[in-house]
């Protein structure tokens, strides 16, 4: 691609990096490519899917235009996926502007401390249905050949191509339910976790006020993004380890200057 000849070395270890990650939180195995269908997908609604993989790169940029990093993203065709199978719907809801910009300003009337949060690998989190049909992703030989550098097992099965296939254990981005179990992942996760209560009017929005001092939490989620306020540093310190402990790869975004769904939110 354009983006490899143009930053080469930072281009092929983002790569690297993002098929470590599939392995590393186990979010496939390897199987037996010649037991499974190569073609499209199945019209047996009873039977298991077979799709296909795409590596996406993107360049991202520093605010001021200079470049920042490589992001690599391996992505499922889920394009291909016999949609009538899911009966239920698989939409995943996102927090609504308008209420972004009521808890900002909620934020800077009380002079809330403010945190943004970005889960890296965050569908990755989120655990295949393990009943009904199965998902199968065929990945081509170049990137075969990278697992294969660092976990030669992956490669046990490769057909003459030289390409590979995986059975799907984790929500990885591009399967038509993967964004919906992320979102039912992360909801559990804060309701249980944390005791957090969904908002009636934004269910993207949890509260929560502690019993003890009586300060009040908010939390908006946007897919990976989440957005915290509180009047209290140590809650919501507390909250954000709690998280980070359970998400190790979270990149944390404090001070005056908060980032958030594309914005730079001043406080100062």
């Amino acid at each position: 691609t354009q983006a490899i000849k143009q930053h080469g070395t930072n281009a092929t270890d983002a790569i690297d990096k993002e098929m470590i990650q599939f392995v590393t939180k186990k979010a496939f195995k390897p199987v037996n490519i010649n037991t499974i269908c190569s073609s499209s997908p199945s019209t047996n609604k009873t039977q298991n899917q077979v799709i296909g993989s795409k590596m996406f790169i993107k360049v991202k940029h520093l605010p001021d235009g200079s470049f920042d990093k490589i992001k690599a993203r391996l992505v499922a065709r889920g394009d291909l996926q016999d949609k009538s199978i899911y009966n239920d719907d698989m939409s995943a809801t996102t927090v609504q502007r308008c209420t972004v910009m009521t808890i900002i300003s909620i934020a800077a009337y009380e002079k809330r401390h403010v945190i943004s949060l970005d889960i890296g690998g965050a569908y990755l989190n989120a655990d295949m249905p393990k009943h009904g049909p199965q998902v199968f992703m065929k990945i081509k030989s170049e990137l075969a050949d990278i697992l294969g550098k660092y976990h030669p097992e992956f490669t046990q099965h490769r057909n003459n191509k030289g390409d590979i296939a995986v059975q799907l254990t984790k929500a990885v981005y591009g399967c038509i339910e993967s964004a919906k179990l992320w979102q039912n992942h992360i909801m559990t996760f804060l309701k249980d976790e944390l005791q957090m209560q969904t908002n009636p009017h934004d269910d993207c929005i949890l509260n929560k006020i502690d019993k003890v001092t009586g300060e009040q939490i908010t939390i908006a989620i946007h897919v990976d993004d989440l957005l915290i306020t509180c009047k209290s540093k140590p809650m919501i310190n507390s909250i954000v380890h709690t998280i980070k402990s359970r998400y190790q790869d979270t990149k944390i975004n404090e001070g005056t200057k908060i980032p958030y769904l594309g914005m730079d939110i001043d406080f100062s």
